[in-house]
């Protein structure tokens, strides 16, 4: 899942930054499942963060940071 996501993010353009944003926020998500915080703190660094208009899609961001803090 990780690598199909990665690569679905690597396909959108940049113009389309709340998809960029849902998607990286999603690699993060799995990078974080899978014990791989080093890269999901690399993931979220790169996240465009004013494309996150979406309450769905900040709360999940939010999620990501507080168990990148643990």
């Amino acid at each position: 899942a990780e690598l199909a996501t990665a690569q679905a993010l690597q396909l959108l353009a940049p113009s389309m930054r709340r998809n960029r944003a849902y998607y990286g926020v999603q690699l993060a998500e799995l990078q974080v499942a899978q014990g791989d915080t080093d890269r999901a703190k690399a993931t979220v660094a790169r996240l465009d963060t004013s494309a996150l208009s979406s309450r769905r899609i900040a709360g999940r961001l939010a999620t990501v940071h507080r168990a990148l803090a643990a």
